[in-house]
């Protein structure tokens, strides 16, 4: 076996590899969208509005007082609860 086969064997499994993992997130991405399609059918516009506005108040509040960690949370709840009323503003 030259090292020509074993490079081009090694490249091919990586791009497999790689393949794969792009697939598995995009189930991923698309299982997550439709989560918060279905959390967002049974509540109210104006919940979802005020409770973004407390995560992303919180999440100011939290780089400000130094806990970063929580701001990071603060921040990805905010994301979901944007993507929740952007989908309940298209239906």
């Amino acid at each position: 076996m030259s090292m020509g086969s074993r490079q081009t064997r090694r490249r091919r499994r990586a791009r497999r590899r790689r393949a794969r993992l792009k697939g598995l997130a995009n189930t991923v991405l698309l299982q997550l969208i439709a989560g918060v399609h279905a959390l967002s059918g049974g509540v109210g516009w104006n919940i979802l509005f005020f409770a973004l506005m407390f995560s992303l108040t919180g999440a100011v509040v939290s780089v400000l007082a130094g806990e970063t960690a929580f701001a990071i949370l603060l921040s990805l709840s905010s994301l979901f609860l944007f993507a929740a009323l952007w989908i309940r503003g298209l239906e």
